[in-house]
This record gives structure tokens, C-alpha cells and sequence, in this order.
């Protein structure tokens, strides 16, 4: 960067620099008396005025300035906090200067340029992949392949479907062989199915004998079974009776004791039941008293409650009429107040931009201004300002009219359109500016907050009754509060107060508890000896009762066993059971020899070979006529295809895929020698990069120190910009590091850079406009050491409004820009 000096003075605006041969002093008035100067004094003298003087300091500083190393060398106010990347030509020129190489010229920068556009011309440029270009050639080749194959494929096709013509006739003889010989297995299965079926026949017949043989069998042995289980009956129950009448001798002694029991329990359950109703008695009067005072208590309360639930609906009342007329919520203020900052900058603009005209009266006079008597006297100044168009008229001596310039007549038109729009907010809802606005604003807030604590004090008092419940629950309570002293007998005498009644009700809540106690402990020996009466009573009469059937039970057993009997005797009914039962063998062993011929014959395997042999003969009948009309189709698709020239086609496909394949390769050949020259370029870079990233480092390492302390060091990427900060053996990235730390490290960077490119003609300056505002004093003043060291070699040039931040910069020249 060759701007070697700017010198700022406190005039009007006047700045003097130097840069590359040019020497100037540059001037610009921006409010009142709008102007702009520039004098060049060398290399030859120069004078411009307005738009040109801008222009001539534009094509200046473009022929002489590196605007890159500018831009990051420069701090402005109010820009996002970041750190520049000063990976630019000059200051890799100053970095292989430091490092102790050969500077290089200027027009080297553009060879990685060059490269990288010839790599990207078969290359892209993030992922390294094969351009579109490349893609398309490479698929033209695969295409003009797939078509040679493709026809190759049909070829052999041709080949293999007359194959496959001789093998489907020798197919086709061996089926028909296979099929007559199937015909006649299939006949002789037949026959011998046939002859099975008869002895199937034959052992149903045979079955149906046995069944007929075994029911009847089955029926002479249940009636067997019948009367031997009426004679074990019989004994059974002649055993039953015997045993009841023994129970029934020895139930006797204790009926008895029970009636004794019961007696006893009943008298002693009786005066534990009138011990309990008189503690009863008194407890329910002592639980009354306590009620009655509690209640007057809870009158209190809930009337308490009342009271505090009327005043939060009054509340709410008048918090929900201000809000039904209330039109300025905070929406409608933020509107108002935006409205009012953007008629308020409008104005601003408009009163910089606009022209002034000053008129000095050198006698007494009275002029017309835009319509409008003016009296002015001697040596009297009047000042107008022109927004549109003025015309000044001087009676008998001249009119003139002056108009302001576009920008000035579009500035005037936004300031018209801000406040149309800022008064016709403003009189939507009914105030006069944006402070009425604000209030009314403010005042509807506290009229919701308002609103919110009533309707949350309404529904903690009322919870879930409503006020007129509430209000009958107060009468309620009143009625009886007053109604129970005058119904009360006089004695036992009133409790004094809440707790004496309480602790007397818990008393006698004790006493009827004992009570209560002792009533169940009788109760529950009464009800015991009640039941162990019951118990021998009910015992008595079933041990009777069961006497009485065991008796009936036995006479009945007797009675059905002898007329059995007499129907046939056991003798007899056990020789017709031995007859039916030899009837039943010989039908079984008749079975038996049958299933033993049907066993032999294998009647399973016997319908597997049938319905096999049937199957088999199908398939083969089907298989022929599939063959027959395979053969059909090969024979009419080899006629087509015999006329349809595939050598030919195949030929000539051959002969495109070998010239497509020679193109593309030359053309991979090119794209892998300029992937190898960039990697090649690359490598050398990271190479340099290592080399000259070095001495910058180094010396934001040296500035750092001298701020952090003699552990600090950073490190740099390609682009030579900060990443990340070393301290006390703790490394952080740069975004974990504070905001102060951050634009501590760029002050720092920047001023390492200056030094840099400083070395052979002055290089450049550094502009810091008001930094380090995130620093405390401590860093203040270690960075104003800083500043001093670099300023002995580069220029550093500081805007601020707070000079009481820099104060620790030792070699500062300190110009106030105010006059």
C-alpha cells in the first residue's frame, strides 16, 4: 500500500496526506454552506472544486492505494467485531521479504489464478469432481459401448436360440416316450386301486357286526355294574345310620353350657350400652359448644372475605371502562414512536441538506420572502432556508427565486410523507404527539395489571362459591350464632372461649371412645356365646335331620335292590353277560384277519404311486405342448432376426466406441496433468505459506506479550487470520475468546501487518476509529504501549471521542478536529 501519511487538521473539515508521488489537501463541508476542495502540490500543482474534486481524489487514491490492505487495516465505528484474513499480494510480498526470500513481481499473483481456472475446466472446484463436460464425453463412450454389447448380445442370441431348437426337438421325442410309459403305469395302479377298494368294503362290513356285538355286550354289563352298585348302596347306608345315631347320643352336654353363656354376656352387654349413651350425651353437647364458637369465628372470616371480593369488583369496574375506551396499547405506542424517530431523522436530513440564503441589508429595507413582508436594517443578516423553491422580491429593484436541488426536493417530500404518516397515527388513537401517546400507553398497562390482580383477589375470595352463596352463607352463619345461646340450656355452663371448648369435646371424645371399647368387647362375647348357642342348636337339628334321612335312605336302598331282583336274579344277569361278551371277541378277530389282507396290499403307498404316475402324466402332456410351441417361436424370431443385418450394426458400433474412447482419453490425459499441477502448486504454497506465516506471527506474538504476558502466542490459518490464542498453556478459539480479547487481537493483527509492509517505502497506515471500548485499564494502558511501539515505524491514526482512552499511547499527536 503506497498511502504513506495523512495529516488531519481542526479545520472545517481539511485533510492534508501524501500518497504514492501525490502531495494534497483535501476539503469537505457537509451542513451550512455545503463544499468540497482539492489541491494537488506535487507532482504538478492541481485545483478542483465539487463533484470533480471527489472524483480527482478517487482516480488518486485507486492509482496509488491497496484497497484491500486499506479495508483491513481500518477499525471503523459501529461495524460487526471480526478480524480481518490479510492473505493479500502486498503483504505476501512484505512476509517473503521478511522471511529472507526474493520479493516476487506482481504478475506471479495471477499464476495460482491461472491454474486453478485451468483445473476448473475439467475439475469443480469444492469436491474435485469430474466436470459436467467430462461427465458427458465419459457417458458417450459408455453409450457407444452399451450399443456394441448390446448387438454383440443379440448376436449370440441368434446363436443360442438355433441351439436351443435342436435341443427342444430331442426334448420333445423323450417326452413322448416318457408319457406313453406313464399311460400304461398308469392303468396297471389302477387295477390293483380297484382291487383294494373290495377289501375296504369287506372290513366295513364286518365293522358294523363288532359295534352291533359290542352294544349289546355293553348294555348286559351295565346292568351288571347296575346291581352290584345297588348292593354296595344298601350296606353303605346301613353304615351311615349307625354312625348319626352315635352323634346325636353325645351332642346332648353341650347345648347346655351354651344356654348357660349366653345368659351371662347378654346382662353385662346391657350396662356397658348405658355407659355409653350417657358419655354420648355429654360429648354431643361439648362438640355443639365448640361448633357454635367456631362459627362465630368463621362469620368474621368469610364476611372478611366479602368485603375484600365488593372492593376488587369495584376495581375491576373501573379498570375494564378505561380499557373499553382506551385506544393506545403498546403496539399502537411502538407504531407512534417509530413513526415519530423516522419524521424526526426525515426533518434532520432535510434541514442539512437543504440551501440557505443570507441576505446582509447595507441600507434600511423591507423585501418580500415567499410572500412575506421582511424588514431588515443596515448591516442587518437574515438567513432563509430553501426546501423547495423561494422567491425573494426587493420592491422597484429586483425578484429572485431560488430552488433547491433534487435531493433536497425529495428529502422535503419524505419529511411531508413521515409526518402525514406520524400525525395520522397519532390521530387514530386520540393523542397529540408520541409523549401523550407513551402516558396513555402507560396508563393502559397499569389499567390491565389492574384488571388482572382484581379478577385474581375475586377468585381467591370467592374460590368456588359465588358472592350470593357467599352472602347466604354469612346469614346463614349469623342465624346461628345468634339462635344457639338462646336455645342452649343453662348447664353444664358455656365454654369461655375456642380452645377451652375444644379441649373438653377432645376429653369426652376419649371417654366415649373407652366407651365404645368396651360396648364391642361385650358385644363381641355376647355375639360369641349367641353363636356357639346357635351353633349347638342348629347342630342338634341336622344331626336329627340327617338321623331321619340316613333311615329313609337305608329302607329305600332295600326296596330298589329287591326289586331288581325279583326282575332277575344274579345269576341269571351274569350268564347273559359271558354270552355277549364272547359274541364281541369273535367279531374283533374276523376284523383283524381282513385289515390284515388290506395291510399287506400297502394302500398308502399304493395312492401315492396312482395319484403320482396321474400327475406325472399330466406335467408330461403339459411339457409337450410348451416344447411344441417353443419351438414355433424360436423358429419364426430366428426368421425375423436372420433379416434384419446385425453384423453390420454391430460393425459399425464397434467403430464409434473405439473413436469415442480415443477422444476421451486424450481428454483425461489433459484433466489428470492439470489435477497433478495443481497439487503440485499447492503443495509448493503450503510450503511458502509455512515459510512466510512465520515472521507475522512472530510479530503479533512480540505485540502480544507485551499485553497478555510472555505466554502468549497465536496461530494463524491460510488466509492469515487469527483462530485461535494461546495463554498460560490454554489454547481457545477465537469464538470462545471475550469480545474484548477479540478486538484486543485485531488492534494487535492489524498493527503487525502495518509494521510489515512498512518496511521498504513507509507502507501504510492503520485507522482505529474509537476501539478498545470492551478494555479495561489495565489492557488500556499495556495497548497504548503497544500503539507507541508500532507508531515509531508505521503511522498510526486514531478517531475517538473519548481521548481519556488513549492517554496511555506515549508518542501520540493528539489534533482536535473541533474547532
Amino acid at each position: 500500500m503506497k498511502l504513506h501519511r495523512i495529516l488531519l487538521r481542526n479545520y472545517r473539515g481539511v485533510t492534508e496526506m501524501s500518497t504514492g508521488v501525490y502531495t494534497l489537501v483535501y476539503q469537505k463541508r457537509w451542513l451550512r454552506s455545503p463544499k468540497t476542495t482539492l489541491t494537488v502540490t506535487s507532482p504538478q500543482s492541481e485545483n478542483h472544486t465539487g463533484r470533480e474534486a471527489h472524483n480527482r481524489l478517487e482516480e488518486i487514491l485507486a492509482e496509488t492505494m491497496d484497497d484491500n490492505l486499506w479495508r483491513a487495516l481500518r477499525i471503523e465505528q459501529g461495524i460487526q467485531l471480526n478480524l480481518p484474513a490479510f492473505s493479500m499480494p502486498a503483504m505476501r510480498r512484505a512476509l517473503d521479504h521478511a522471511a529472507g526470500g526474493e520479493t516476487a513481481p506482481d504478475d506471479d499473483d495471477t499464476l495460482w489464478e491461472r491454474v486453478k481456472e485451468e483445473y476448473e475446466k475439467y475439475w469443480t472446484s469444492k469436491t474435485g469432481r469430474p466436470k459436467g463436460e467430462r461427465r458427458s464425453s465419459e457417458d458417450r463412450v459408455k453409450a457407444a459401448e452399451e450399443e456394441a454389447l448390446i448387438l454383440e448380445g443379440q448376436i449370440k442370441e441368434v446363436e443360442r436360440d438355433a441351439e436351443q431348437m435342436v435341443r427342444l426337438a430331442a426334448e420333445a421325442a423323450r417326452i413322448s416316450a416318457t408319457r406313453d410309459e406313464l399311460e400304461k403305469s398308469e392303468r396297471d395302479l389302477a387295477e390293483k386301486w380297484d382291487s383294494l377298494e373290495r377289501i375296504r368294503r369287506d372290513v366295513e362290513r364286518l365293522e358294523d357286526r363288532c359295534k352291533a356285538a359290542e352294544s349289546k355286550r355293553n348294555q348286559v354289563a351295565g346292568e351288571w355294574n347296575r346291581r352290584q352298585e345297588l348292593i354296595g348302596n344298601l350296606n353303605d347306608r346301613t353304615k351311615d345310620l349307625d354312625a348319626l345315631e352315635a352323634e346325636v347320643e353325645a351332642a346332648a352336654p353341650a347345648l347346655a353350657a351354651a344356654i348357660r353363656r349366653d345368659e351371662e354376656t347378654a346382662d353385662a352387654l346391657k350396662k356397658a350400652a348405658d355407659a355409653l349413651g350417657d358419655a354420648e350425651g355429654r360429648r354431643a353437647r361439648a362438640v355443639a359448644d365448640r361448633d357454635f364458637l367456631r362459627q362465630q369465628i368463621e362469620v368474621a372470616q368469610i364476611t372478611e372475605r366479602y368485603d375484600r371480593y365488593v372492593k376488587a369488583e369495584q376495581t375491576l369496574k373501573e379498570a375494564e371502562d378505561y380499557l373499553e375506551f382506551s385506544k393506545v396499547d403498546d403496539k399502537a405506542r411502538d407504531e407512534i414512536e417509530r413513526a415519530n424517530l423516522e419524521d424526526q431523522r426525515a426533518k434532520g436530513a432535510t434541514d442539512s441538506a437543504a440551501a440557505f440564503v443570507e441576505t446582509t441589508a447595507l441600507a434600511d429595507i423591507t423585501m418580500r420572502v415567499a410572500g412575506k413582508d421582511v424588514r431588515l436594517a443596515a448591516n442587518e443578516v437574515d438567513n432563509t432556508q430553501v426546501e423547495d423553491e423561494v422567491e425573494f422580491v426587493i420592491p422597484g429593484v429586483a425578484r429572485m427565486r431560488v430552488s433547491a436541488g433534487p435531493d433536497a426536493k425529495r428529502l422535503v417530500e419524505r419529511r411531508r410523507r413521515t409526518h402525514a404518516a406520524y400525525r395520522r397515527l397519532c390521530d387514530e388513537v386520540g393523542v397529540a404527539d408520541f409523549d401523550e401517546a407513551k402516558k396513555a400507553a402507560q396508563e393502559r398497562r397499569d389499567a390491565l395489571r389492574n384488571r388482572e390482580d382484581a379478577r385474581q383477589s375475586i377468585k381467591n375470595d370467592l374460590r368456588d362459591l359465588t358472592p350470593d352463596i357467599l352472602l347466604a352463607k354469612i346469614e346463614q352463619l349469623t342465624e346461628r350464632v345468634t339462635a344457639y345461646p338462646v336455645e342452649r340450656p343453662e348447664a353444664p355452663p358455656l365454654p369461655s372461649n375456642y380452645d377451652e371448648a375444644e379441649s373438653l369435646a377432645s376429653k369426652l371424645e376419649g371417654l366415649v371412645g373407652d366407651c365404645q371399647s368396651e360396648l364391642r368387647s361385650r358385644e363381641e362375647a355376647a355375639d360369641k356365646a349367641k353363636d356357639e348357642l346357635n351353633s349347638a342348636r342348629v347342630n342338634e337339628a341336622e344331626l336329627e335331620a340327617k338321623r331321619k334321612m340316613a333311615l329313609n335312605n337305608r329302607e329305600e336302598a332295600g326296596s330298589r335292590l329287591d326289586a331288581a331282583r325279583k326282575s332277575q336274579s344274579d345269576e341269571d344277569l351274569a350268564g347273559t353277560l359271558a354270552v355277549a361278551q364272547q359274541e364281541f371277541d369273535n367279531s374283533l378277530k374276523s376284523i383283524e384277519e381282513v385289515e390284515a389282507q388290506l395291510q399287506a396290499a400297502d394302500p398308502d403307498s399304493l395312492e401315492v404311486r396312482l395319484e403320482n404316475t396321474r400327475e406325472a402324466k399330466r406335467r408330461a402332456v403339459k411339457d409337450l405342448q410348451s416344447n411344441r410351441d417353443g419351438q414355433n417361436e424360436l423358429r419364426v424370431s430366428l426368421e425375423i432376426r436372420g433379416e434384419m443385418g446385425l453384423q453390420g450394426s454391430y460393425d459399425e458400433a464397434v467403430s464409434r466406441w473405439e473413436q469415442f474412447k480415443r477422444e476421451h482419453e486424450r481428454s483425461e490425459a489433459r484433466a489428470r496433468a492439470t489435477r497433478l499441477l495443481l497439487e503440485t502448486f499447492e503443495r509448493h504454497r503450503s510450503r511458502a505459506h509455512q515459510r512466510y506465516v512465520e515472521p507475522f506471527k512472530k510479530r503479533i506474538d512480540v505485540f502480544g506479550r507485551i499485553v497478555f504476558g510472555q505466554t502468549f502466542s497465536v496461530e494463524l490459518n491460510e488466509d492469515l487470520e487469527v483462530v485461535s490464542r494461546a495463554l498460560d498453556g490454554k489454547t481457545l478459539d477465537l469464538v470462545q475468546l471475550s469480545t474484548g480479547t477479540r478486538e484486543q487481537l485485531g488492534v494487535l493483527s492489524r498493527l503487525a501487518c502495518a509494521k510489515l509492509v512498512s518496511l521498504d517505502d513507509g507502507g501504510a497506515p492503520v485507522m482505529i476509529d474509537d476501539a478498545l471500548g470492551w478494555s479495561d485499564p489495565q489492557r488500556l494502558q499495556s495497548m497504548g504501549a503497544v500503539i507507541a511501539a508500532a507508531g515509531q515505524q508505521c503511522q498510526v491514526v486514531i478517531l475517538t471521542c473519548t481521548p481519556g482512552r488513549y492517554s496511555y499511547v506515549g508518542n501520540a499527536k493528539v489534533v482536535t478536529l473541533i474547532p
